[in-house]
C-alpha cells in the first residue's frame, strides 16, 4: 500500500483544483453559448466573445480561431507557446507539491543539560552499582616457582627475598603491601583528558563489569579489595549493529567497544542528535590462508553423526610453499604490528612442521649435509587422510592458539605416518610464541604489543551439489584453515547518537561511528606506556591519554599517534577465570579477552562467559561464519566479534558528558550541543524540474517582453487598441457605425453611444442586420429601410 505523505496529499490537491480550472470554466462557456441568441448588444458579442473564444472549446471544435493557415509565422508561434505555458504550468502545479513530506529531523544547536541513564537491559540489569573501593595492584618478581611478590612503583612498600641454596626463595614483609594505586600515576596517565571537559575516556575509567572483593594476608593490613569477575550475561554478536548498553558503546559490525558511561539530553520533546569523541579498545585481526583445508563425508544414522574419511588436502600449502623461511618486523610494534607477517610466518611454520610430520619433505641435516626441502611428496590436490578424533565437532568453527590441532601429536605417534623426525606438540607450540613476538620473560614497555596467535578451522562449506544449511548423509564438505594474528588497539573514535523518543536508554540509537579527524599535527593525541624495567609476568603496565608535560618525565615511553597498540603477552589467564588477581583492568581485560577469543574450542570451563562461539548449538551463528570463513579477507572479522561480544561482558566505562562516574562538578562536565528533533517540512527536489522549467520560461518571456517594449516602442496604449481591434462588438460597430465610432473611441464612450444597439447575427444566410432600439444611442430607432437596404447592398 503506497504511503500518503504531505506531498502526495498535496498533489492530489492540485490534481483536482487543476481538474477543476479546466472543467468549471469551460463548463460555463457551454452555458454562456446556450444562453446566447442571435441577436445581442454589441457589448453583449465582445464579452461573449472574449469568453467563448478564450476557452478550449475552439480547440476542442476546431473553429476560425484554431486554425492558423495564414496566420504570421512569429503569431503562430507565441499562440501555440500560450498553450504550452498553460499546460506547462498545469502540471508543474500538480508535479511539484509531490516533492513535499514532513519528517523529524535535528534543528540547530543547543547545550541542554545531560542526566545518567540507566540500561535496562541484560547487561544493565546484570551490573552491579559501582563499588567504592578502588583500582588494585599488585607486582612480582621472578618467573615460575621462584616467582613472588614485590613492591610496585612508587609504593613504600618493601620485600626482602631471600634465596637458599636449595633453590627455594623466601619473601618477607616488615609492612603489608598496599594495592593502593599511586596517585603520581594517577595523575600522569590521566593527565591527558584532566580538565579539559571531555568525553573521552582514560585508563582510569574503565571498570571491571562484574566485580568480588578478597583478602591478603600479606596485603592491606587484612582489608579487602576489589578484584575483577567474569560471568557471561548476554550476547549480541549476531546483531550486527552498534548498540548502547550499560557503560559501552558496542560495534558488532566491525569489532570494538567505546566507553561511556550512559548519559542522555534533558527535557528534549522529540529527541536530538549529537556527537561524542569516545575512546575505543578494539581488536584488528589479519588472517593468512594455510592453502590447507579439512575434508570430510558426513555420515549419519539413526544413532547419531559424524565426520568420515577425513583428509588434510594440500591446496598449495604444502606443493606451493616459498622455501625461504619468513621474518617480520617485530621492533616497531606501534607503527606498524605487521599482522600479516606474523600471520603468514605462523602459517608458514604450520605447514612446514606439518610437512615433517606426515613425511612430505625433510629438515635441514647438519650430519649429511642434507639441506631442508631436499624432497617434496606432495601434489596440488593430493589428500592426507586423518584420524576420526581429528575432527570431533566437523559442523563447528574452531579457534585456537594450538597450531597443528588436526594432527596426533601425543608423543610423536605419527599413527599412520613415519613421523621420521619425531614431530610433537613442542614444535607447534613454539609458533604461537613466534608469532606473539614476546612472552612472559620480556621486558613490559611500549615496544611488547599484544599480539595473539592462532589457527582457525572455518566452518565447513558442501562441495557437493545441496543445501549448506543441513548436513546430509553422504555430503561432501571442506574447511579451509587460516593462520590469524590479532592486536588490541586504544583509539578515538567520534560517534553520532540519535535519542528518537522519551523512554530512556532503549530510544538511544547510534547512527555513525568513524575515526577521529584530527584538524593539524598537534591535535593528535599523546599515548604514554609505563616503562618499570619488569618483565610482563611481573607487572600490567599502566597506559593512558598523557599531557606533553610528561613527555620525558622518567619511567614513561611515549607516542604521538591516532591509536596506541595495548602492551602485553599472549599467556595471560583469560576470562574463563572466575576472577583475576587484581583489580587493573584497563591493563588486564583485553588481555583475557583476547586469549578467550583464541580458545573458543575448549568447552571445559565453566567460569566466565562460556558462549558457544563456535555455531555448534546455533545455526544462526554457524551459518554467518560460514560466510565470513569462506575467505582469508573475512574471517578476521569472526575474531574481532568474539572479541567484542566477550569484551562487553567483562568491562564498562564510567565516564559521561558529566564527568567521571556521571558524578563530577560542573567544572567537569562536558558541553556537548545537541540538535533538538523537530518536525520538518522537507521537498525532494527531483520533483521540482517542471516548475524550474516554469521559471526558466518565465525568465526567457519577461526578457522578450521587455525588448519588445524598448524596441518595438510598445505600450499600454497600442495594447489597448489591439484589444478594440480584437474585440467582436467594437469590430461590428465600427462597421456598422463609423459616423459614431472607430477603434480609438474611448471605451466607456463607445458603450454609451453605439454598445447597447442590437446586431442580429442570425438567419439563414448568416446577415447582419440592425435593428434600432427606441432611441438610437439612447435606446432610439433604426429604419428598418436602412437595414434592408445594407441587406442589398
Amino acid at each position: 500500500m503506497v504511503e500518503l505523505t504531505v506531498g502526495y496529499v498535496a498533489g492530489l490537491i492540485a490534481f483536482t483544483v487543476a481538474v477543476v480550472q479546466l472543467w468549471s470554466p469551460n463548463t460555463l462557456v457551454f452555458i454562456i453559448a446556450g444562453l446566447l441568441r442571435d441577436k445581442n448588444t454589441a457589448a453583449t458579442w465582445g464579452v461573449a466573445g472574449r469568453a467563448i473564444q478564450s476557452s478550449l472549446w475552439p480547440q476542442f471544435l476546431q473553429t476560425d480561431t484554431s486554425l492558423t493557415r495564414g496566420v504570421r509565422w512569429d503569431v503562430k508561434i507565441l499562440v501555440k507557446s500560450i498553450h504550452m505555458m498553460r499546460a506547462l504550468i498545469a502540471i508543474a502545479g500538480i508535479i511539484t507539491p509531490l516533492g513535499l513530506y514532513s519528517a523529524v529531523a535535528p534543528a540547530s544547536n543547543v547545550v541542554p543539560t545531560f542526566y545518567y541513564a540507566k540500561d535496562l537491559s541484560a547487561f544493565g540489569i546484570s551490573t552491579p552499582p559501582r563499588s567504592n573501593l578502588s583500582l588494585a595492584r599488585t607486582c612480582s618478581s621472578g618467573h615460575g616457582f621462584a616467582q613472588g611478590p614485590a613492591a610496585c612503583p612508587y609504593t613504600n612498600d618493601l620485600v626482602i627475598e631471600t634465596g637458599f641454596g636449595n633453590g627455594t626463595v623466601s619473601f618477607d614483609f616488615p609492612h603489608d603491601l598496599t594495592t593502593d594505586v599511586p596517585d603520581i600515576l594517577r595523575e600522569i596517565y590521566g593527565s591527558g583528558t584532566a580538565g579539559l571537559r571531555t568525553t573521552v575516556s582514560n585508563y582510569f575509567d574503565i571498570e571491571y563489569r562484574l566485580y568480588s572483593t578478597v583478602t591478603s594476608k600479606y596485603r592491606n593490613n587484612g582489608s579487602v579489595f576489589l578484584v575483577g569477575a567474569f560471568r557471561q550475561m548476554d550476547s549480541i554478536i549476531l546483531d550486527g549493529n552498534v548498540q548502547p548498553v550499560e557503560g559501552l558503546v558496542v560495534d558488532t559490525k566491525n569489532g570494538g567497544v567505546g566507553l561511556r558511561n550512559h548519559t542522555l539530553p534533558a527535557d528534549i520533546g522529540r529527541g536530538a542528535a549529537w556527537e561524542e569523541d569516545l575512546l575505543f579498545i578494539e581488536p584488528d585481526t589479519v588472517c593468512v590462508d594455510t592453502n590447507l583445508t579439512l575434508d570430510f563425508t558426513v555420515s549419519a544414522d539413526i544413532s547419531g553423526d559424524f565426520a568420515q574419511n577425513i583428509s588434510l588436502v594440500d591446496r598449495g600449502g604444502f606443493a606451493n610453499l616459498n622455501k625461504t623461511y619468513p621474518f617480520y618486523d617485530r621492533d616497531n610494534g606501534q607503527q606498524d604490528p605487521d599482522l600479516k607477517g606474523r600471520a603468514y610466518k605462523a602459517a608458514w611454520m604450520n605447514n612446514a612442521w606439518t610437512m615433517l610430520y606426515l613425511n612430505v619433505t625433510n629438515s635441514k641435516n647438519e650430519t649429511s649435509g642434507l639441506k631442508s626441502f631436499s624432497y617434496l611428496n606432495s601434489t596440488v590436490g593430493k589428500e592426507f587422510p586423518l584420524e576420526y578424533s581429528s575432527l570431533m565437532q566437523y559442523d563447528a568453527l574452531g579457534i585456537s592458539s594450538d597450531f597443528g590441532n588436526y594432527l596426533n601429536l601425543l608423543g610423536g605417534d605419527g599413527g599412520d605416518y613415519p613421523n621420521p623426525f619425531n614431530i610433537d606438540s613442542g614444535n607447534f607450540s613454539d609458533i604461537s610464541m613466534i608469532c606473539s613476538g614476546a612472552g612472559n620473560g620480556d621486558i613490559a614497555n611500549i615496544s611488547n604489543i599484544l599480539v595473539n596467535c592462532g589457527l582457525m578451522r572455518g566452518a565447513a562449506r558442501r562441495h557437493d551439489e545441496g543445501s549448506q544449511l543441513y548436513f546430509e548423509s553422504g555430503s561432501r564438505w571442506s574447511s579451509p584453515l587460516y593462520a590469524c594474528a590479532s592486536s588490541v588497539k586504544a583509539t578515538i573514535k567520534t560517534v553520532s547518537f540519535l535519542l528518537n523518543g522519551t523512554e530512556g536508554l532503549k530510544d538511544l540509537s547510534v547512527t555513525d561511528v568513524r575515526p577521529k579527524v584530527y584538524p593539524n599535527n598537534d591535535s593528535i593525541p599523546l599515548w604514554g606506556v609505563e616503562e618499570t624495567g619488569k618483565s610482563m609476568d611481573e607487572i600490567s603496565p599502566i597506559w593512558g591519554l598523557v599531557s606533553p608535560a610528561y613527555e620525558n618525565y622518567p619511567n614513561i615511553s611515549v607516542i604521538k599517534a591516532e591509536s596506541l597498540h595495548l602492551p602485553g603477552y599472549s599467556d595471560s589467564s583469560d576470562v574463563s577465570s572466575k576472577r583475576t588477581y587484581q583489580n587493573m583492568p584497563g591493563s588486564d581485560f583485553f588481555k583475557a579477552v583476547s586469549k578467550y577469543a583464541y580458545d573458543i574450542s575448549d568447552s571445559s570451563n565453566t567460569y566466565g562467559p562460556r558462549v558457544d562461539y563456535t555455531g555448534y548449538a546455533n545455526m544462526a551463528m554457524y551459518v554467518k561464519w560460514q560466510n565470513l570463513s569462506s575467505s582469508p579477507e573475512t574471517a578476521p572479522k569472526i575474531i574481532d566479534l568474539i572479541w567484542t561480544d566477550a569484551a562487553a561482558a567483562v568491562v564498562v566505562g564510567t565516564k559521561g558528558v558529566l564527568g567521571g562516574g556521571n558524578v563530577g562538578s560542573p567544572s567537569e562536565a562536558a558541553r556537548v550541543s545537541v540538535r533538538p528533533m523537530t518536525n520538518q517540512i522537507k521537498y525532494r527536489w527531483l520533483f521540482g524540474i517542471p516548475a524550474l522549467i516554469v521559471v526558466i520560461i518565465c525568465m526567457v518571456i519577461g526578457s522578450l517582453a521587455f525588448c519588445t517594449l524598448i524596441f518595438r516602442r510598445h505600450n499600454l496604449t497600442i495594447m489597448r487598441r489591439h484589444l478594440n481591434q480584437s474585440s467582436a462588438g467594437r469590430l461590428l460597430t465600427g462597421f456598422l457605425y463609423p459616423e459614431y465610432c472607430n477603434l480609438d473611441t474611448n471605451s466607456k464612450v463607445w458603450s454609451k453611444t453605439v454598445g447597447q444597439n442590437v446586431i442580429d447575427l442570425g438567419g439563414d444566410n448568416a446577415l447582419m442586420s440592425l435593428l434600432a432600439r427606441d432611441n438610437f444611442g439612447k435606446g432610439g430607432n433604426s429604419s428598418s429601410g436602412d437595414a434592408d437596404s445594407w441587406r442589398r447592398g
